[in-house]
């Protein structure tokens, strides 16, 4: 489920990287999916380290839909 979008977030958090904008896994990036599902990258991972698995799929109450790393 929202595989170009799991794509789309790893290649912004490796760009927010690339800029320096954090350092290690200092921070998750997110984006909405539909009304009520967000996609989020995992917590504590580096994000080179990242495959589209990783990301998490939660909705609006931070329930876990997809993905089984912590969000």
């Amino acid at each position: 489920m929202f595989e170009k979008e799991k794509r789309e977030i790893l290649d912004a958090a490796l760009e927010i990287k690339k800029c320096n904008l954090i350092s290690l896994s200092g921070g998750n990036v997110s984006m909405r999916a539909g009304e009520n599902l967000f996609l989020v990258t995992p917590s504590g991972m580096i994000y080179e380290e990242m495959t589209a698995d990783d990301v998490v799929v939660i909705d609006r109450d931070c329930r876990v839909v997809e993905g089984t790393r912590k969000p």
